[in-house]
């Protein structure tokens, strides 16, 4: 199978992983903000900027185990270090109840494993100067690895058993337990925190049977026990359906030979009909989204100086049609950071929020459509008649060649930074894989976006923005409550109602 190195991969997240990203260079915005009090000076843009091109296709060695584990090889010498990670079909989005899948994973690697304790696990990883992790995110469980060449025998070993045999020790499940609590308890601390949660709960749903809004509470951790996490370890680790990448200073006759070492059981063809039994038996179809928002202005009073703002509604699925076109239409309107419409107005020129973002973002069935920003509480109104207005603009008129083409060259060559080491390259392969993109996807990508009309992009303006169903979330001190009924003075708010809701690790 062809791949490609680092100057040759595009961005491919799940909903969680955007959101973080998002949520991150947001912050970094508002601190560089908060800092300087003012807006770098723009550099003009040469008219004529040629696209990113293709170079230096790395093959990596695919190969699939008679469990039906499939693994992806990337050899590279170049340092002494070998990376590998696991990926298991499952994840937060299919849980039962609600943290589960998080503290098991979790739990994988912090609470011991084989005949060492956590703290001994944590010791011999210490002087290897290796590591190894484990975590959840909505679709999958992952277990990785990273360590010198020299200590592959070594750290495979410890591997094997964090994913195969993990101790689950009370003590350390008992401190997790209560670092997530007081992670809960603090929430209303941070006033981003609060509008993040609210939003994705009013665009989403709440609760244990919206599993794309719902957000754990106390409740849901205290609920969980340990028996609960060897259970489904029991049932969800399985290589059928499972990725293994790994990349570094190996070769692949050595890492079947250690996969076959340490992995006995995922190695005999014996265990083949065991555990396509066994994946029979887990349902990892994503569940569908029945919840429809409702659209409103919603008010959650917190005392602080400063308002956040989210607007916005359900976003589009995976590899929608128009993609190119999305990416370029984030750019332009509201991901482009200092190049952005709504950075330029709503920031620059008009001084009204410390950092915005804006656009259309693709999730496991529907991401999101959202404007966030946040503001002083006097200018709340205003920022979001602005950033409303940036949108209708791009509704309305089409923009500029010159600004298509400079929005068409600044993703081409950032898609040449995306990822900078051979074991995101690898793993890139098997996200691919995993989330059943075409398999030029990448080679295509760039084509694409070169391909992208100004027609195309205020086509996803009208098309992806519907603007009798917008949410709005503000979240702020008791003077804004008053002052967001004239909201339904802007005509694209105006048959919106106006409802205070309240906040108690999540919303009530």
């Amino acid at each position: 199978m062809k791949i490609f190195n680092s100057t040759q991969i595009l961005r491919l997240e799940t909903l969680s992983q955007r959101s973080a990203k998002v949520a991150l260079s947001f912050s970094v915005a508002v601190l560089f903000f908060a800092i300087t009090g003012c807006a770098p000076k723009m550099l003009p843009v040469p008219k004529d900027i040629p696209l990113a091109e293709f170079s230096n296709p790395i093959n990596s060695v695919r190969s699939t185990l008679p469990s039906g584990l499939t693994v992806h090889l990337v050899e590279n010498h170049e340092l002494p270090i070998v990376s590998g990670t696991l990926t298991i079909r499952g994840g937060t989005l299919l849980d039962t109840q609600i943290g589960l899948t998080s503290a098991m994973a979790d739990q994988m690697r912090a609470g011991g494993a084989g005949n060492l304790t956590g703290a001994e696990l944590d010791t011999e990883l210490q002087r290897l100067a290796a590591s190894v992790s484990s975590g959840a995110g909505p679709e999958s469980i992952s277990i990785s690895f990273s360590c010198l060449a020299a200590d592959l025998e070594r750290v495979m070993q410890l591997f094997s058993t964090v994913v195969l045999h993990p101790r689950f020790e009370e003590q350390r499940f008992s401190l997790w337990r209560s670092q997530a609590l007081e992670g809960i308890r603090r929430r209303s601390d941070d006033p981003w925190t609060v509008a993040g949660i609210g939003f994705q709960e009013l665009v989403f749903g709440a609760g244990a049977k919206a599993p794309y809004g719902r957000v754990s509470t106390s409740a849901d951790i205290k609920a969980l026990r340990r028996s609960g996490l060897v259970a489904m370890h029991r049932q969800a680790i399985t290589p059928h359906g499972s990725y293994f990448a790994i990349s570094g200073a190996v070769n692949q006759a050595r890492v079947f030979e250690l996969l076959a070492k340490y992995f006995p059981a995922w190695n005999s063809p014996e265990a083949k009909m065991h555990q396509e039994v066994k994946s029979a038996n887990r349902d990892t179809k994503l569940p569908a989204l029945n919840f429809n928002p409702k659209p409103g202005i919603y008010f959650i009073e917190l005392p602080l100086s400063q308002a956040s703002v989210y607007i916005g509604q359900q976003g589009v699925a995976r590899l929608t049609p128009d993609y190119p076109a999305i990416d370029v239409f984030n750019q332009i309107f509201g991901s482009g950071f200092f190049g952005s419409r709504l950075m330029k107005t709503v920031r620059t020129d008009r001084g009204l929020v410390y950092g915005i973002f804006g656009g259309v973002t693709s999730g496991p069935v529907r991401g999101k459509a959202a404007i966030a920003f946040q503001t002083k509480s006097e200018s709340v109104n205003e920022a979001i008649d602005a950033s409303m207005s940036e949108l209708l603009l791009l509704r309305s008129d089409l923009a500029s060649e010159q600004e298509l083409r400079e929005t068409q060259s600044a993703v081409s060559n950032a898609f040449v930074f995306r990822f900078d080491s051979i074991d995101e390259v690898v793993q890139r392969a098997v996200t691919l894989e995993f989330l059943n993109y075409p398999a030029d996807y990448d080679a295509t990508y760039l084509t694409k976006i070169a391909a992208v009309k100004p027609e195309d992009v205020r086509e996803v303006a009208r098309s992806r923005w519907d603007l009798n169903k917008l949410v709005v979330l503000v979240v702020g001190n008791k003077s804004i409550w008053p002052k967001l009924a004239q909201l339904k003075e802007n005509p694209t708010l105006k048959n919106l109602a106006v409802t205070k809701l309240s906040f108690n690790e999540v919303l009530r």
